[in-house]
C-alpha cells in the first residue's frame, strides 16, 4: 500500500481526532465566565474588569494567530502545538499567584492567549490540509473541540472553584493543558506534497464549494482584496454576539433569571453542546450549499438569539433556548471561516492567511464581553448591548448576501 493511500485511510483521521482533542483543551478559555463572580468578590473588581483578562487573551489569541501561522508554515503543526500547550498551561499556572488585575491580565491574557493561538493554529492547519475534499466537515470536527470545551470545563471549573478555590483551579487546569497537549500534539501531520484523496480525483471540479478559486494568495495579495476585508468585518459582526453570550450568560442568568451559579454554568454546557453540533452540522452543510449561503443562515440565527435573550428577561424558560441557537450559530461560524479562507485564498500560505482572518475574532473579543461589561456597568442593564448586537447581526446578513450576489469572488 502506497504512502499516500496509508495517509488517506488512516493518518488523516488520526490528525483530525488529535486536532479535536487539542482544541477541546484550549476551549477552557470559554469557561472564563465562571471565574467572573469569584474574582469580583475577592478583589472588588467591576464586571468589565473581571472580564478584561479574557478580553486580552482573546485579542492576543487572534493577533498571535498571524505569528503562529508564520511559524506553523515553516516549522509544522506539531512544533507550534507543543509550544502552544506549554505557554497556555503556564498562563494558568502562573495566574495562581494573582494579586492584581494587571498581573492576571498580563499572565493569563498575554502568555496564555499566545499559547492558545499556537495550539489552535497547529490543529486547524493540519485539519484543513488533510481534508481538501471535506473542508467544512474537517474544520467542524477540529475546531469543534474548542466550542465543546465549555461543556467540560465550565461545570468542572465551577466544582473545583467551590471545593478548592479559584487559585487551585487555575493550577489544575494549567497542568492538564501542558501534560495532555504535549502528548496529543505528536500525532499532528501534514499530507505529502501533491497528495489528493483518491475519492476526490474523479469529477474534482464538482466537489469544490462555489467559493473555491483554485488560487494561492500570499498574505499581501489577500489583504489587497475587497473580499477579505468584507468577510473580516463580517467575522466581527457575526461572532461578537456569541462571545458576549459565552462570557455573560452565566452572570445574566444569575442576575435576571434567578439562577444559582452552578445551575447557570449548566447553560454554558448547553451552549457548548450546540456549539459542537453547529460545527458538525453547518460545516458539512456548507460543503453542499456553499459557505456564503451558510453564513447568511448563521447571521439570521445570531439575530434570533439576541431577540430571545431580551425576551428571556421576562420569560425565564428562554434562557435554555438562547444557548442552543447561539451555540449553533457561533460554532458553525468558526467551522466555516477556516474553510472559506482555504477555498478563496488557497492552502499554500494558509497558516498566516487564516491567522490574518482570525484577527477579527480578537476584535469580536472586545466588542463581545468587554463592551457588554462596560455597558452593564454604565446602564445597569444588558438592553443596550442586545440592541447593538442585533444590529450587528443584520449587517452581517447583508454582507454575506452582497458578497455572494456581487460575484466578487469570481473576479479574484
Amino acid at each position: 500500500m502506497s504512502i499516500d493511500l496509508i495517509f488517506e485511510k488512516k493518518t488523516r483521521y488520526i490528525v483530525a481526532i488529535s486536532g479535536f482533542l487539542i482544541t477541546l483543551l484550549l476551549g477552557v478559555l470559554y469557561a472564563w465566565g465562571v471565574f467572573v463572580n469569584p474574582l469580583e468578590q475577592e478583589f472588588g473588581w467591576t464586571r468589565a474588569q473581571a472580564t478584561l483578562p479574557y478580553t486580552i487573551a482573546s485579542i492576543v489569541f487572534a493577533i498571535g494567530m498571524v505569528l503562529a501561522g508564520f511559524i506553523q508554515d515553516k516549522k509544522g503543526p506539531r512544533f507550534v502545538a507543543l509550544l502552544g500547550g506549554l505557554f497556555a498551561g503556564l498562563g494558568f499556572i502562573i495566574s495562581y499567584f494573582t494579586n492584581s488585575l494587571i498581573f492576571l491580565t498580563t499572565i493569563f491574557g498575554i502568555l496564555g492567549g499566545f499559547g492558545m493561538a499556537l495550539g489552535y493554529s497547529g490543529a486547524v492547519s493540519s485539519g484543513v490540509k488533510c481534508f481538501p475534499d471535506k473542508k467544512g466537515l474537517a474544520t467542524g470536527l477540529v475546531v469543534g473541540g474548542f466550542g465543546f470545551g465549555a461543556f467540560l470545563w465550565a461545570p468542572l471549573s465551577t466544582y473545583l472553584i467551590h471545593k478548592f478555590g479559584w487559585r487551585n483551579t487555575f493550577l489544575f487546569l494549567g497542568l492538564i493543558l501542558i501534560i495532555v497537549i504535549s502528548i496529543v500534539a505528536n500525532f499532528l501531520r501534514i499530507p505529502p506534497k501533491g497528495w489528493i484523496p483518491s475519492s476526490f480525483e474523479k469529477n474534482i471540479e464538482k466537489k469544490y464549494s462555489p467559493e473555491y478559486t483554485g488560487k494561492d494568495f500570499t498574505l499581501n495579495q489577500m489583504l489587497k482584496t475587497r473580499v477579505f476585508w468584507l468577510m473580516w468585518i463580517h467575522y466581527i459582526l457575526a461572532t461578537s454576539p456569541g462571545i458576549m453570550i459565552i462570557v455573560h450568560l452565566n452572570p445574566i442568568a444569575v442576575e435576571y433569571g434567578g439562577f444559582k451559579p452552578l445551575a447557570a454554568s449548566f447553560l454554558l454546557s448547553i451552549l457548548s453542546i450546540f456549539n459542537l453540533i453547529g460545527r458538525f452540522f453547518l460545516g458539512p452543510l456548507s460543503d453542499k450549499i456553499g459557505r456564503l449561503k451558510t453564513f447568511t443562515l448563521i447571521g439570521s440565527l445570531v439575530l434570533a438569539s439576541m431577540i430571545l435573550l431580551f425576551i428571556a428577561h421576562y420569560l425565564n424558560i428562554l434562557f435554555y433556548i438562547v444557548p442552543i441557537i447561539a451555540g449553533i450559530a457561533y460554532g458553525g461560524y468558526l467551522a466555516l471561516s477556516p474553510s472559506f479562507t482555504a477555498d478563496v485564498f488557497g492552502t499554500k500560505y494558509y497558516g498566516v492567511n487564516y491567522g490574518a482572518m482570525f484577527t477579527a475574532w480578537g476584535v469580536a473579543g472586545i466588542l463581545g464581553p468587554y463592551l457588554a461589561g462596560f455597558l452593564h456597568d454604565l446602564t445597569k442593564s444588558y438592553f443596550l448591548t442586545i440592541l447593538i448586537f442585533s444590529i450587528f447581526a443584520l449587517i452581517a446578513v447583508g454582507i454575506s448576501l452582497y458578497v455572494r450576489r456581487s460575484g466578487l469572488i469570481k473576479k479574484l
